[in-house]
């Protein structure tokens, strides 16, 4: 099997291991409905592609990167999460359209991946803990929100209304199996 060797990059790292910790701890309140283990596995990893991805402006392409780079290694479940974990809605082709800005070929492929896919507790768990983790803390969805308004105006209002209300329900569903508020946890 290749070995992964990661360049430095300090953000990357220090933001995957508090989507891995943020996922271990609410995974492990869920009785056993989601194992704790392999959510801390996927946390560490979903953001893999950013680190073979040298142009910072390039960044909006680690989801096709990290993917691809899994299943280069054989490892489907977390390349399905590197695909996932930015899109609370898969076939919303506006927002994956400009979450890759001018980039139409690489939204085009990710579109195509994404129409095969389903989600999962896992998927929805990662996109909860990544929109609320930056790099030394945690967030709430509506400051996440708030900041998508601010520094995303090209995505528009409606879609970014539209991911935060499938947020909203992800932590919803999750809280409803870990029987506890999601900020309790974290915040």
């Amino acid at each position: 099997m290749a070995r992964l060797r990661f360049p430095n990059d300090i953000n990357t790292l220090k933001h995957s291991g508090l989507v891995a910790m943020a996922a271990y701890k609410i995974a492990s309140l869920s009785r056993g409905v989601i194992d704790p283990y392999l959510a801390h596995t996927y946390g560490l990893f979903h953001d893999v592609g950013k680190l073979f991805i040298k142009d910072k402006k390039k960044r909006y392409m680690h989801p096709l990167v990290g993917y691809r780079k899994m299943m280069a290694m054989g490892d489907k479940d977390i390349a399905k999460i590197c695909i996932t974990h930015p899109f609370p809605i898969f076939d919303m082709h506006e927002y994956i359209e400009g979450y890759c800005g001018d980039d139409f070929q690489t939204a085009s492929k990710i579109k195509e991946i994404l129409k095969d896919m389903s989600s999962d507790i896992y998927v929805e768990l990662i996109q909860i803990c990544d929109k609320m983790a930056g790099l030394g803390k945690y967030t709430t969805i509506e400051e996440k929100y708030e900041y998508y308004l601010k520094n995303y105006k090209t995505i528009g209002i409606e879609i970014t209304q539209r991911n935060y209300d499938s947020w909203l329900n992800i932590k919803n569903k999750i809280e409803k199996i870990i029987n506890t508020d999601i900020y309790e946890v974290l915040l």
